[in-house]
């Protein structure tokens, strides 16, 4: 999350603060001690007012990093590394670097935050109750309760069964259990939080308009929240779900032609224009076998330079390149790419013999967005696009950002390299 600092460590888990929570923090304060304090201690100075306010505020942010904090620990638990845990205007995220493999883990990270959230509230309903006995004034009691309530409140909405919220994880869960398909689960609870935040948009409207309360505003600001990240989990599963259906053998280009080491590039780039596809293709002198593989589009140098440029002096050698077998999945080749740069993949039958190879224009049309529910369009409409599209036989630009990030948990990068292959 950009625009935002680091304030220590927990667990190992760095701890950082967007800018956006100082007008979170400005906005309760004032609540607070304008509103709600003068209630039940008018009689209280400024001083303490604004002092007990911003006390509660804190204490109502050290909840929200309690929360998040009980994903951390449950996600470390399962072997999932957690990246860091943020708190913005809008509450917490804990960033994970990859999702969890089973619907057991998954269930187990999402339930921890509500669970945390509901022991904070009895902790401060338990502190109202001995503070009463003590004699505490009304401001204490009003604050600790105040304080009881908000925790309930946050682990009751995060319950709701509406993907990014922990009850929309717990019912992904749970259709993933019985289901066996994880990323179907997660397109539904995808679907269910897009429901949700439409809801909450049209309530927020009718209360700003019918009711004129200004409060519908943050109502609002949440709704359209989690309308996009709902909208990114449902765009995400389903981009998952094709790359992981799709085999090598399925996109590879089979058997591509070679050329010779004495090849230029511009000779490769008109052989390239003949194919109508950028293909890795395998460089040879004397013999079939590969001294290395070129592909025409990801050759970065002058146009000059391409006439005379043997494609023996830019070639990638085969020790550079990915060596799968026909039956791998297309998420295991790119996810494999985050550790070979060449983004040239070999396709390797059962009898150990290279039977096609892949590049980035391979996979494209697999990374086409779908539409707001999850649906795609037809194949007609996207045969082409890929040719027409710069920076041919790579996954250029967003997409290169994509390899790093494909399993884990920061599923905006796989959402931004598929809007930019939107047509």
């Amino acid at each position: 999350m950009s625009a935002s600092f680091r304030i220590g460590r927990i667990f190992g888990i760095p701890i950082a603060l967007n800018w956006s929570l100082v007008v979170t923090a400005v906005g309760l304060t004032a609540l607070l001690a304008y509103q709600a304090i003068p209630l039940y201690a008018p009689e209280t100075s400024d001083t303490i007012r604004f002092g007990a306010a911003f006390g509660a505020v804190v204490a109502f942010f050290v909840s929200v990093l309690a929360h998040e904090l009980g994903h951390a620990v449950l996600a470390l638990h399962n072997d999932i590394r957690v990246e860091r845990i943020s708190l913005w205007i809008l509450g917490g995220v804990a960033e994970m670097n990859r999702r969890a493999d089973n619907a057991k883990a998954e269930f187990q990270v999402a339930i921890a935050g509500p669970v945390v959230s509901l022991a904070m509230a009895a902790l401060f309903g338990s502190a109202t109750i001995i503070a009463h006995a003590f004699g505490a004034g009304l401001l204490v009691l009003n604050l600790l309760l105040w304080l009881a309530f908000i925790n309930l409140t946050l682990a009751l909405f995060n319950m709701i069964p509406a993907a990014p919220l922990d009850g929309g994880k717990v019912l992904t869960a749970w259709l993933w259990r019985n289901g066996g398909d994880a990323e179907s689960a997660r397109i539904t609870g995808g679907r269910a939080g897009l429901a949700f935040a439409v809801l909450l948009v049209v309530v927020a409207f009718v209360d700003l308009f019918w009711f004129r309360r200004s409060m519908a505003l943050m109502l609002a600001a949440v709704g359209v929240y989690l309308g996009f990240a709902a909208r990114g989990e449902i765009a995400a599963a389903v981009i998952r779900q094709r790359l992981t259906a799709t085999t090598a053998g399925e996109v590879m280009v089979g058997h591509p032609q070679s050329v010779p080491d004495t090849t230029t590039v511009a000779q490769l780039d008109h052989l390239e224009h003949l194919a109508g596809e950028p293909v890795a293709r395998p460089v040879t002198r004397w013999s079939p076998e590969p001294l290395g593989f070129v592909v025409a589009g990801a050759i970065m140098i002058e146009e000059s330079a391409r006439t005379y440029t043997q494609v023996h002096e830019v070639m990638t050698t085969p020790d550079q390149v990915l060596r799968i077998s026909d039956e791998s999945s297309v998420l295991d080749i790119i996810d494999n790419w985050v550790t070979n740069e060449s983004q040239i993949a070999i396709v390797i039958n059962n009898s150990g013999v290279m039977t096609g190879t892949i590049t980035g224009d391979q996979v494209r049309d697999l990374l086409v967005m779908p539409n707001l529910w999850g649906r795609t369009k037809s194949n007609k409409e996207t045969d082409q696009a890929s040719l027409n599209r710069p920076g041919r036989g790579r996954l250029s630009g967003t997409a290169q950002s994509l390899t790093s990030n494909l399993r884990v948990g920061r599923d905006a990068k796989l959402i931004e390299m598929a809007a930019s292959r939107t047509d």
